[in-house]
């Protein structure tokens, strides 16, 4: 299975973004950390949200002592041998792993305290190729662009009547393999100009630039715990966990670029958080109450992709964030772009869990309920600074339809819309483990796992419904494309009759008309039964044998998401 399939667990609560079920809140550092576990294929119904493996890390508490420890790993290119790939320049790394942890009593045999801040500070040397018009084909000739077609520059009739309207009188395709710069489109120079740099490594061939420039990764964690004892019966632990993390890489890598002139940085920032009360109730019984909070919230934008002064373009709809529009050009050029950023996003949740643990003769008994309910809250993948393809479909070279401004194909979003999401989620359990005898125990469980739809709180969405289509509704196409018309330009269907509200037939609203809010029903029984055995051979604690199955769920998010600009 996919990512979503794997859990994470920070001191046994969720520490996963919940808006894809992918990456981890909090990167406990090495020093914070009492045990690792890594559960896999056959555990006990005791762990929940995972269809895979269940990875556990608990972190140290203080105690009597006062104990404390500070530490520096370093890693450097000095050391390093260079990459082949490289070329003449050793790709740079500079490592840095440095901080401290601290811990002891705050009240002996009472109170304690554990207080870790780790920084990490890496810049890594990336190797990034790419093809980039060199000084003759910004000057119009296109003799070794590499993407020239046979019989060599051409315009189609389309491209002769815009080129004659915008350059009366003058010859843009002056022969086979040379444009005249006089009928160059400007917005597309001045996008070249700045942000297209001049070809660095003419051994590459046709990926004629190389940056090998440095993506910079700082991070910084804070663990804050502290275990309170009121006797020896009742015990309380609270532990706050900060992170925050950038990603600077060497180009918009987001967007597959590798120019250094336009750039990204991912800002993420992830918070894990619990309040847990032990009680032993007697010494067979142990009761656990836990209360947890975790979120991250990713920030992705770009760096210096503000338009060249004197580029206009123009656009069906306002940019209300104007940034360098998404450029691709075929044949592995090297496009540019703003892609959808800047990208915002919170996604996070609270949990309540009750576990109950009873040992009884040769059982091991447990039960608990898990209570989840999240958020996330993001702003869609919307392209507002427009997306422009050139595809060499006007000039026989890609290239060239580039830089005469001849686009195949335009595409902008409208709006960029932004929802706010969220679940519910119920699990219980009933585990026994049952020791038949020296040689044979039994764990024996089932976990049932209950996910709400996912609702959208502040905007309307839809999706499409095919059992309410009516063919009837919808307008007749002509062979062309277009829709047919009356005089009044109102859509017809086959049998001549207007249909003004065609662009809705088949739609289901959330939230109206009988549709549920997150459109679908979710269903409520699902049992995930848990079994497994370990035997001993022998009887001599040599030789064992082990196996079980079982069934486990996982939340995969509805595609609302993406429905939002629906």
């Amino acid at each position: 299975g996919g990512t979503e399939f794997t859990n994470f667990l920070q001191d046994g609560v969720f520490n996963m973004n919940t808006g894809c079920q992918c990456g981890v809140n909090i990167t406990s550092p090495i020093d914070t950390i009492s045990e690792f576990r890594l559960v896999k294929d056959n555990f006990s119904a005791k762990y929940p949200l995972s269809g895979s493996a269940n990875m556990m890390v608990e972190t140290k508490s203080g105690s009597n002592e006062f104990h404390g420890a500070a530490y520096e790993y370093l890693r450097n290119d000095v050391f390093d041998a260079r990459n082949f790939f490289d070329g003449s320049t050793k790709a740079p790394l500079r490592q840095n792993i440095f901080g401290f942890t601290v811990g002891g009593p705050i009240k002996k045999n009472k109170t304690f305290f554990l207080v870790a801040e780790d920084w990490r500070k890496r810049s890594v040397g990336t190797t990034l190729r790419g093809a980039f018009p060199d000084s003759a084909i910004r000057s119009g000739d296109l003799t070794n662009s590499g993407t020239l077609g046979a019989g060599g520059l051409k315009l189609d009739a389309s491209s002769i009547a815009i080129e004659n309207q915008l350059h009366p009188g003058v010859q843009c395709v002056l022969n086979a393999t040379h444009l005249n710069p006089a009928c160059f489109d400007p917005n597309s120079v001045a996008l070249m100009n700045k942000f297209w740099p001049q070809p660095n490594n003419p051994s590459g061939g046709f990926l004629n630039y190389l940056n090998n420039g440095a993506e910079i990764f700082p991070q910084r964690d804070d663990t804050y715990r502290i275990d309170q004892y009121f006797s020896e019966r009742f015990t309380l632990m609270g532990r706050v966990s900060y992170e925050t993390a950038t990603d600077t890489p060497a180009a918009e890598t987001w967007n597959g670029l590798v120019g250094p002139n336009i750039g990204q940085k991912i800002k993420t920032t992830g918070f894990n958080a619990l309040l847990r009360f032990t009680a032993n109730l007697s010494p067979r019984t142990i009761n656990q109450v836990t209360y947890a909070q975790t979120y991250d919230k990713p920030r992705l934008g770009v760096t210096n992709g503000t338009l060249p002064d004197g580029v206009s373009l123009q656009l069906p709809y306002k940019d209300q964030n104007p940034l360098v529009p998404n450029i691709s050009i075929s044949g592995n050029w090297q496009g540019l772009g703003a892609y959808s950023l800047p990208v915002t996003a919170s996604d996070g949740e609270g949990t309540f869990s009750d576990d109950f643990t009873h040992v009884a003769g040769s059982h091991v008994l447990q039960a608990g309920v898990l209570y989840i309910f999240g958020i996330k809250r993001q702003n869609f993948y919307s392209n507002t600074h427009g997306s422009y393809s050139f595809s060499g479909v006007h000039s026989n070279d890609p290239m060239a339809d580039y830089l005469l401004g001849l686009d195949s194909s335009f595409y902008q979003a409208s709006a960029q819309r932004e929802g706010y999401y969220h679940y519910k989620q119920l699990e219980t359990y009933f585990q026994d483990d049952w020791k038949v005898n020296k040689r044979l125990t039994l764990n024996l469980g089932v976990r049932e796992v209950w996910y709400s739809p996912d609702t959208i709180s502040n905007q309307p969405w839809t999706d499409f419904n095919p059992t309410t289509y009516s063919l009837a509704a919808a307008p007749a196409v002509q062979p062309n494309g277009n829709f047919v018309t009356n005089a009044a330009g109102v859509p017809l269907n086959a049998a001549g009759q207007p249909v003004p509200n065609f662009l809705t037939n088949g739609l289901s609203f959330a939230g109206k008309g009988g549709t549920p809010d997150g459109i679908y029903k979710s269903q409520i029984w699902n049992l995930g039964p848990r079994i497994g055995f370990a035997y001993d051979v022998f009887g001599d604690g040599r030789t064992s044998i082990r196996g079980g199955g079982g069934i486990g769920y996982s939340r995969v998010p509805f595609s609302n998401y993406a429905s939002l600009n629906n």
